[in-house]
Parts: C-alpha cells; sequence; structure tokens
C-alpha cells in the first residue's frame, strides 16, 4: 500500500498544478476579453462626447467599425468561421458589401 500512497500523492499533486495553471488561463483571456470591451467603450464614448456635428458621420463610421471588429473577436473565439461572420454582418447591413469583401481579403483561414 505504501507504493499506492505515492502515486496518490503524485497524481494529486499534478492535478493540483494542472487545474490551477488551467484557471490561470482562463483568468488571463477573461480579463483581456473585458480589456478589449471597456477599451472599445472608451472610444465609442471619446468619439461620441469630442467629435463635433460636421463630422459626426466619420464618428459615427468608425463607431461601426468598433463595434464590428468586437463582434468579430467573440465570434473567433467561438471558432466561428470569419467569411461566414462577415456574410451574416453584411446581411444585416452592418457592413457593405465593399468592406466585407476588403476585410475578407485580410480574415485568416478557417
Amino acid at each position: 500500500w505504501h507504493a499506492v500512497k505515492i502515486v496518490t500523492a503524485i497524481t494529486t499533486f499534478f492535478e493540483v498544478f494542472y487545474s490551477n495553471t488551467c484557471y490561470g488561463r482562463y483568468t488571463k483571456l477573461y480579463n483581456l476579453t473585458r480589456g478589449a470591451l471597456a477599451h472599445s467603450m472608451k472610444i465609442t464614448f471619446l468619439l461620441r462626447i469630442h467629435m463635433d456635428e460636421s463630422v459626426r458621420k466619420h464618428a459615427r463610421l468608425a463607431m461601426r467599425y468598433v463595434y464590428c471588429s468586437v463582434c468579430l473577436m467573440i465570434r473567433a473565439a467561438k471558432h466561428t468561421d470569419p467569411r461566414t461572420s462577415l456574410q451574416e454582418m453584411c446581411d444585416k447591413r452592418w457592413f457593405t458589401q465593399a468592406e466585407a469583401h476588403c476585410l475578407g481579403r485580410h480574415a485568416p483561414e478557417a
């Protein structure tokens, strides 16, 4: 039984070590994702506050691109095909076909 105790102790150690490492990676990814969302909100608020009426359309376009980039980031995290995501955004009229085609050239391979 002495050998079983040693194997059990080693197995428990590696299981706890692995679980701790997984949790650390999860919290790091969670914090990075929350940071990306917070930065996108900051950009949106700064554009809204500091842009004059004369460039309101440009600010709206920039906010639309920020929103779409966040949506693409979330869809990429779900392992969705980027070209399908772009097409769905075109169908919802978030992008024009020309913008989707331009972005599709830079999309990673699925």
